[in-house]
């Protein structure tokens, strides 16, 4: 099995957690930051990390700091098509906020405060969909 196909087998281990912000345990509770983590961790696609410093749940709306995007920019490199195991960003508020793994694009998991879950998704529909601003990431030995 591929190393991506192991990242969405993992990342779709985690649906149905529950959303906790600054948590990552797999049916317990997990924040979208903390899920990429755990996922990549656990198909050993990057070494254990702690992740992003403390960031609150509304980051986004009172700072320019890009805290997520910085912490996505060490492990992965900018890509202009998404495929499976890939990250897709979102803006949200001044920065990019809101992250989640591609399965097959445009289908993410991702963690989801408002839907307090994991869960995969269209990635390009509702509170996603265009004109909303994103990028996409490849981890650098994908």
């Amino acid at each position: 099995m591929s190393l991506e196909q192991t990242v969405v087998d993992e990342a779709r281990s985690w649906i149905l957690t529950p959303y906790h912000s600054q948590q990552r345990v797999k049916g317990v509770g997990v924040d979208c930051a903390q899920l990429l983590i755990g996922v990549y961790v656990n198909a050993r696609a990057i070494e254990p990390t702690n992740g992003p410093e403390y960031y609150s749940p509304d980051w986004h709306f009172h700072h320019n700091e890009e805290v997520l995007l910085e912490w996505v920019e060490r492990y992965a490199r900018e890509v202009t098509e998404a495929r499976p195991a890939d990250i897709v960003m979102y803006r949200f508020g001044k920065t990019f906020s809101h992250v989640g793994i591609v399965t097959e694009w445009p289908f993410v998991v991702h963690a989801v405060r408002k839907d307090r879950i994991v869960h995969e998704e269209d990635g390009r529909a509702g509170v996603y969909a265009p004109p909303r601003e994103i990028k996409l990431y490849r981890l650098r030995q994908l």
